[in-house]
């Protein structure tokens, strides 16, 4: 009985691995990465849904022209939820199914996954998360998006540079990432010679922001800086001009997105924005994603997914040199010299991106649309 069943058995798997002509059916061989975004909880659209479709148009074009050394990419995604413990577990399940590196959430959550890919040698890299202190998480952790500091740094120089202000007033989130703007901001601008007449702070749900503008619009400031998800950007925006403040307002390209003017209207005329590279160059490779993009998604991307996309191609050029060996593409970051779709990317020994000079830009929102300052 034994041995009939065993027959039985062996036969099932010579089926299963058979076609019907008798031939062994070949597995489709494929190269697997994986990626860890909010695709639900707060600002998943922006931050999630957003990426995710950034990630997809790469992987489809790959895949349309041969994939990489003739085997499919593959991307695994995994929702962190806008959570630090569900994004831990998105990244350790992405590692138990044997992952070579990991397209990581472009908030804060890439810092509390970062110890995880240091400890599974897996090799993170996010088109965000540009809390300035992910620079010293380690030696698996890469950063495509310019470090918050930075962009306050450079922020705080335009605000003196080209707008000749005195007086500074700051707003920002309570968490990691605002804070780090703001007292980068902050500090810049007091070398610069200037006075910060207000920092305030304000809480996740918060929406109305009047009592921290009533404090700002009483020290008389000459701009003011804010960090914000964008849909706090544009109630910010809107509250403060109905309140009087009539000051150019500063932010940096995460706070920015289309809710900021869906939701402040006229109010969010004169808005200055800093950016690492101009989304709307006549870049071949910049014009080809921002066409393809509004054609899928009916509407301009935001600076993340551009980052995202360059990712993709990053690792998928790494792939194709070292296969599956994610310590073999973590030391190929380091050496990356990449021209994508937002420019040119290398990358310094904290695994943060190296831009030039003439890559930062300032523009001012007018008409509907942001134009060169």
């Amino acid at each position: 009985m034994k041995l009939r069943l065993l027959l039985v058995a062996l036969a099932l798997m010579f089926i299963v691995g058979c076609g019907v002509t008798g031939e062994v059916v070949k597995q489709e061989e494929v190269y697997t990465i994986g990626a860890v975004m909010p695709m639900s909880g707060a600002n998943s659209d922006s931050y999630g849904v957003r990426v995710w479709r950034g990630v997809q148009i790469a992987q489809d074009e790959i895949n349309s022209n041969g994939g990489i050394n003739g085997k499919r990419l593959e991307i695994i995604m995994e929702d962190s939820m806008a959570q630090p413990k569900e994004a831990i577990k998105a990244f350790q399940s992405l590692a138990a199914r044997g992952v070579s590196a990991v397209i990581s959430d472009v908030t804060v959550n890439s810092l509390y996954i970062a110890p995880f890919a240091e400890q599974s040698q897996i090799p993170i890299f996010t088109p965000g998360s540009a809390v300035p202190h992910l620079r010293y998480a380690g030696d698996f952790t890469f950063r495509a998006k310019v470090a918050g500091d930075v962009e306050a740094f450079k922020i705080a120089e335009k605000s003196v540079s080209v707008l000749n202000a005195k007086k500074a007033a700051v707003i920002v989130k309570n968490s990691d990432y605002g804070v780090g703007l703001g007292d980068a901001f902050v500090k810049k601008f007091e070398e610069l010679g200037g006075e910060i007449i207000a920092y305030e702070k304000f809480e996740t749900g918060d929406h109305d922001f009047r009592t921290y503008l009533l404090k700002i619009k009483s020290g008389d400031p000459d701009v003011m800086f804010f960090v914000s998800h964008s849909e706090e950007g544009g109630l910010i925006v809107k509250q403060a001009r109905e309140l009087g403040i009539d000051v150019p307002f500063m932010i940096n390209p995460s706070s920015w997105g289309p809710e900021v003017y869906q939701i402040a209207g006229e109010a969010a005329e004169g808005i200055y924005s800093f950016y690492e590279f101009d989304m709307e160059s006549d870049n071949p490779k910049t014009k080809r994603f921002r066409e393809k993009y509004i054609e899928i998604a009916g509407k301009e991307p935001t600076i993340h997914p551009y980052l995202a996309y360059d990712i993709v191609y990053i690792y998928a050029g790494l792939l194709e040199q070292c296969g599956e060996d994610p310590v073999c593409i973590k030391n190929g970051l380091y050496g990356v010299d990449h021209e994508g779709s937002s420019g040119r990317l290398r990358f310094d020994h904290n695994g943060d991106v190296i831009r030039d000079e003439s890559d930062f830009i300032l523009k001012v929102f007018r008409d509907g649309e942001f134009v060169d300052a």
